[in-house]
Protein backbone atom coordinates (compact mmCIF):
# COMPACT_ATOMS: atom_id res chain seq x y z
CA UNK A 1 0.00 0.00 0.00
CA UNK A 2 2.89 2.34 0.91
CA UNK A 3 4.70 1.60 -2.30
CA UNK A 4 1.90 2.14 -4.54
CA UNK A 5 0.96 5.64 -2.81
CA UNK A 6 5.24 6.43 -3.21
CA UNK A 7 5.15 5.10 -6.69
CA UNK A 8 1.32 7.26 -7.22
CA UNK A 9 2.97 10.27 -5.42
CA UNK A 10 6.30 10.23 -7.79
CA UNK A 11 4.51 9.60 -11.18
CA UNK A 12 2.12 12.63 -10.18
CA UNK A 13 4.24 14.74 -8.83
CA UNK A 14 3.84 17.46 -10.91
CA UNK A 15 0.17 17.33 -10.85
CA UNK A 16 0.31 17.48 -6.86
CA UNK A 17 2.65 20.28 -6.99
CA UNK A 18 -0.04 22.10 -9.30
CA UNK A 19 -2.83 21.19 -6.96
CA UNK A 20 -0.76 22.15 -3.95
CA UNK A 21 0.11 25.31 -5.62
CA UNK A 22 -3.57 26.21 -6.75
CA UNK A 23 -5.06 25.57 -3.50
CA UNK A 24 -2.36 28.05 -1.68
CA UNK A 25 -3.21 30.57 -4.28
CA UNK A 26 -7.06 29.87 -3.88
CA UNK A 27 -6.55 30.25 0.01
CA UNK A 28 -4.87 33.53 -0.58
CA UNK A 29 -7.00 34.70 -2.96
CA UNK A 30 -9.89 34.22 -0.37
CA UNK A 31 -8.02 35.63 2.43
CA UNK A 32 -7.68 38.99 -0.02
CA UNK A 33 -10.91 39.08 -1.02
CA UNK A 34 -11.97 39.13 2.49
CA UNK A 35 -9.67 41.75 2.89
CA UNK A 36 -11.53 43.83 -0.11
CA UNK A 37 -14.48 42.96 1.17
CA UNK A 38 -13.46 44.24 4.82
CA UNK A 39 -11.61 47.84 3.27
CA UNK A 40 -14.84 48.00 1.13
CA UNK A 41 -17.05 47.80 4.43
CA UNK A 42 -14.47 50.56 6.01
CA UNK A 43 -14.38 52.87 3.08
CA UNK A 44 -18.29 52.80 3.36
CA UNK A 45 -18.73 53.56 7.09
CA UNK A 46 -16.58 56.37 6.50
CA UNK A 47 -18.38 57.60 3.91
CA UNK A 48 -21.62 57.25 5.34
CA UNK A 49 -19.85 59.17 8.66
CA UNK A 50 -18.76 61.88 6.23
CA UNK A 51 -22.17 62.12 4.80
CA UNK A 52 -23.89 62.63 8.05
CA UNK A 53 -21.43 65.39 8.73
CA UNK A 54 -21.93 67.42 6.16
CA UNK A 55 -25.74 66.88 6.24
CA UNK A 56 -25.57 68.02 10.17
CA UNK A 57 -23.51 71.11 9.33
CA UNK A 58 -25.97 72.00 6.48
CA UNK A 59 -28.86 71.04 9.06
CA UNK A 60 -27.79 73.80 11.34
CA UNK A 61 -26.64 76.33 8.37
CA UNK A 62 -30.07 75.70 7.12
CA UNK A 63 -32.01 76.56 10.45
CA UNK A 64 -29.31 79.45 11.34
CA UNK A 65 -30.23 81.35 7.78
CA UNK A 66 -33.83 80.65 8.53
CA UNK A 67 -33.53 82.23 12.04
CA UNK A 68 -31.51 85.20 10.05
CA UNK A 69 -34.16 85.40 7.59
CA UNK A 70 -36.88 85.61 10.52
CA UNK A 71 -34.99 88.30 12.30
CA UNK A 72 -34.30 90.14 9.29
CA UNK A 73 -38.12 90.08 8.31
CA UNK A 74 -39.20 90.94 11.43
CA UNK A 75 -36.29 94.22 11.16
CA UNK A 76 -37.61 95.09 7.78
CA UNK A 77 -41.60 94.91 8.95
CA UNK A 78 -40.42 97.87 11.68
CA UNK A 79 -38.86 100.26 9.54
CA UNK A 80 -41.00 99.88 7.07
CA UNK A 81 -43.80 100.67 9.85
CA UNK A 82 -41.54 103.38 11.30
CA UNK A 83 -40.73 104.48 7.76
CA UNK A 84 -44.52 104.77 6.67
CA UNK A 85 -45.04 106.38 10.54
CA UNK A 86 -42.57 109.15 9.76
CA UNK A 87 -44.12 110.00 6.16
CA UNK A 88 -47.08 110.19 7.32
CA UNK A 89 -46.34 112.57 10.15
CA UNK A 90 -43.99 114.63 7.51
CA UNK A 91 -47.06 114.50 4.75
CA UNK A 92 -49.32 115.45 7.66
CA UNK A 93 -47.04 118.74 8.50
CA UNK A 94 -46.82 119.98 5.47
CA UNK A 95 -50.49 119.81 4.72
CA UNK A 96 -51.05 121.68 8.38
CA UNK A 97 -48.32 124.23 7.05
CA UNK A 98 -49.73 124.66 3.76
CA UNK A 99 -53.18 125.32 5.25
CA UNK A 100 -51.90 127.82 7.99
CA UNK A 101 -49.98 129.72 5.01
CA UNK A 102 -52.82 130.04 2.97
CA UNK A 103 -54.92 131.24 5.77
CA UNK A 104 -52.37 133.79 6.78
CA UNK A 105 -52.89 135.08 3.13
CA UNK A 106 -56.50 135.73 3.94
CA UNK A 107 -56.88 136.73 7.75
CA UNK A 108 -57.20 140.35 8.80
CA UNK A 109 -54.14 141.62 9.80
CA UNK A 110 -55.39 141.59 13.82
CA UNK A 111 -55.72 137.47 13.50
CA UNK A 112 -52.16 137.65 11.37
CA UNK A 113 -50.33 139.91 14.40
CA UNK A 114 -51.90 137.28 17.06
CA UNK A 115 -50.39 134.40 15.11
CA UNK A 116 -47.28 136.23 14.62
CA UNK A 117 -47.04 136.24 18.19
CA UNK A 118 -47.84 133.20 19.10
CA UNK A 119 -45.11 132.19 16.83
CA UNK A 120 -42.10 133.98 18.31
CA UNK A 121 -43.60 133.61 21.75
CA UNK A 122 -43.96 137.38 22.51
CA UNK A 123 -46.86 139.02 23.50
CA UNK A 124 -47.74 142.76 21.99
CA UNK A 125 -44.40 142.05 19.73
CA UNK A 126 -46.53 142.69 16.77
CA UNK A 127 -49.51 145.25 16.48
CA UNK A 128 -52.31 146.32 14.33
CA UNK A 129 -52.11 149.59 13.86
CA UNK A 130 -54.32 151.98 11.57
CA UNK A 131 -51.57 152.47 9.07
CA UNK A 132 -50.63 148.59 9.39
CA UNK A 133 -48.36 146.10 11.27
CA UNK A 134 -45.86 147.07 13.65
CA UNK A 135 -43.02 145.14 15.14
CA UNK A 136 -40.52 145.93 18.02
CA UNK A 137 -37.12 145.26 18.07
CA UNK A 138 -37.25 141.85 20.21
CA UNK A 139 -40.03 140.30 17.56
CA UNK A 140 -38.00 141.51 14.89
CA UNK A 141 -35.07 139.01 16.06
CA UNK A 142 -37.14 136.67 17.52
CA UNK A 143 -38.67 136.26 13.55
CA UNK A 144 -35.30 135.83 12.29
CA UNK A 145 -34.41 133.80 14.76
CA UNK A 146 -36.84 131.46 13.66
CA UNK A 147 -36.40 132.20 9.83
CA UNK A 148 -32.54 131.13 10.15
CA UNK A 149 -33.96 128.07 12.51
CA UNK A 150 -36.84 126.72 9.41
CA UNK A 151 -33.77 125.55 7.28
CA UNK A 152 -31.83 123.39 9.94
CA UNK A 153 -34.65 121.92 10.67
CA UNK A 154 -35.77 120.59 7.53
CA UNK A 155 -32.10 119.60 7.23
CA UNK A 156 -32.95 117.27 10.06
CA UNK A 157 -35.88 115.72 8.66
CA UNK A 158 -34.43 114.94 5.60
CA UNK A 159 -31.08 113.60 7.13
CA UNK A 160 -33.51 111.35 9.38
CA UNK A 161 -35.31 110.07 6.56
CA UNK A 162 -32.51 109.22 4.15
CA UNK A 163 -31.12 107.55 7.42
CA UNK A 164 -34.07 105.09 7.40
CA UNK A 165 -33.64 104.71 3.31
CA UNK A 166 -30.52 103.88 4.20
CA UNK A 167 -31.20 101.69 6.60
CA UNK A 168 -33.76 99.83 4.52
CA UNK A 169 -31.16 99.38 1.99
CA UNK A 170 -28.59 97.57 3.92
CA UNK A 171 -31.50 95.31 5.48
CA UNK A 172 -32.83 94.33 1.63
CA UNK A 173 -29.07 93.88 0.47
CA UNK A 174 -29.10 91.72 3.76
CA UNK A 175 -32.52 89.96 2.93
CA UNK A 176 -30.84 89.12 -0.54
CA UNK A 177 -27.33 87.45 1.01
CA UNK A 178 -29.11 85.14 2.99
CA UNK A 179 -31.84 84.27 0.37
CA UNK A 180 -28.95 83.37 -1.84
CA UNK A 181 -27.02 81.30 1.90
CA UNK A 182 -30.66 79.80 1.60
CA UNK A 183 -30.26 78.64 -1.70
CA UNK A 184 -26.69 77.35 -1.35
CA UNK A 185 -27.62 75.53 1.66
CA UNK A 186 -30.67 73.86 -0.64
CA UNK A 187 -28.30 73.09 -3.56
CA UNK A 188 -25.59 71.47 -0.76
CA UNK A 189 -28.32 69.33 0.26
CA UNK A 190 -29.50 68.10 -2.88
CA UNK A 191 -25.58 67.71 -3.69
CA UNK A 192 -25.31 65.29 -0.93
CA UNK A 193 -27.96 63.43 -1.21
CA UNK A 194 -26.83 62.87 -4.72
CA UNK A 195 -23.60 61.77 -3.35
CA UNK A 196 -24.76 59.60 -0.87
CA UNK A 197 -27.12 58.07 -3.46
CA UNK A 198 -23.62 57.07 -5.94
CA UNK A 199 -21.67 56.26 -3.28
CA UNK A 200 -24.29 53.92 -2.08
CA UNK A 201 -24.50 52.72 -5.43
CA UNK A 202 -20.71 51.93 -6.20
CA UNK A 203 -20.88 50.21 -2.71
CA UNK A 204 -23.51 47.90 -3.64
CA UNK A 205 -21.39 46.87 -6.69
CA UNK A 206 -18.34 45.96 -4.99
CA UNK A 207 -20.02 43.87 -2.64
CA UNK A 208 -21.75 42.36 -5.23
CA UNK A 209 -18.30 41.95 -7.31
CA UNK A 210 -16.46 40.68 -4.32
CA UNK A 211 -19.25 38.21 -3.72
CA UNK A 212 -19.37 36.86 -7.29
CA UNK A 213 -15.58 36.42 -6.85
CA UNK A 214 -15.93 34.88 -3.39
CA UNK A 215 -18.26 32.16 -4.92
CA UNK A 216 -16.32 31.32 -8.32
CA UNK A 217 -13.09 30.76 -5.83
CA UNK A 218 -15.06 28.73 -3.51
CA UNK A 219 -16.38 26.67 -6.84
CA UNK A 220 -12.98 26.13 -8.09
CA UNK A 221 -11.48 24.78 -4.37
CA UNK A 222 -14.44 22.24 -4.56
CA UNK A 223 -13.68 21.31 -8.10
CA UNK A 224 -9.90 20.98 -7.28
CA UNK A 225 -10.40 19.45 -4.17
CA UNK A 226 -12.90 16.62 -6.01
CA UNK A 227 -10.71 16.27 -8.69
CA UNK A 228 -7.56 15.38 -6.25
CA UNK A 229 -9.60 13.39 -4.05
CA UNK A 230 -10.88 11.40 -7.50
CA UNK A 231 -6.69 11.53 -8.39
CA UNK A 232 -5.89 10.26 -5.23
CA UNK A 233 -8.38 7.66 -5.07
CA UNK A 234 -7.29 6.41 -8.76
CA UNK A 235 -3.49 6.33 -8.06
CA UNK A 236 -3.95 4.05 -4.61
CA UNK A 237 -6.42 1.69 -6.12
CA UNK A 238 -9.68 2.89 -3.94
Amino acid sequence: MLEQISSYLRRHEGMILGIAFLSVALFLGNKYLNYEAAATNKVAQQAQAIAAQQQVIVNNLTQQLQTAQQHSDALVAHLAANDAKQEAEIANLKATLAQKQQQVQVEPLPEVAAEWNSQIKIPDGVRNTPTGLTITEAAARATVEELIEVPTLQNEVDDLKQMVDDASTTIESQQTTIKAADDLAASLKVQITDDNAAHAKEITALKAAARKSKFKIFWIGYGLGFVSREAIYLGTGR
